[in-house]
C-alpha cells in the first residue's frame, strides 16, 4: 500500500455503500472533536454503526486521507478526560 492511498482505490474490496448495518463519513481536518462524537452518538441513536470517521483536507471521499477515526478513539478520549 502506498502512503498517498486513497479509500476510493479500495472500493471492488470494500464498497462502502454496500454496507447496510454501518456507515461511513469524511470530515474537514478541521472538525471538532466533540463533533465527530456528536456523529457516533447520532448513528447510535438512529440504530445505526458508524464504522469509520475518515478525516481529509477538506472532507472529500476522492482526497488523500489524513486520518480516521473509530468509535474505539472515541471511547478511549471518553475515558481519558479529565472531569474535574
Amino acid at each position: 500500500m502506498e502512503r498517498d492511498a486513497k479509500i476510493r482505490e479500495f472500493s471492488e474490496f470494500i464498497p462502502i455503500d454496500k454496507h447496510e448495518s454501518e456507515s461511513f463519513v469524511f470530515v474537514h481536518k478541521d472538525t471538532l472533536v466533540i463533533d465527530i462524537e456528536e456523529m457516533f452518538a447520532n448513528e447510535l441513536k438512529e440504530g445505526k454503526r458508524l464504522a469509520v470517521v475518515f478525516i481529509t483536507k477538506n472532507g472529500d471521499p476522492n482526497e488523500k486521507i489524513l486520518g480516521l477515526v473509530t468509535a474505539w478513539d472515541v471511547a478511549g478520549c471518553r475515558v481519558n478526560k479529565n472531569y474535574s
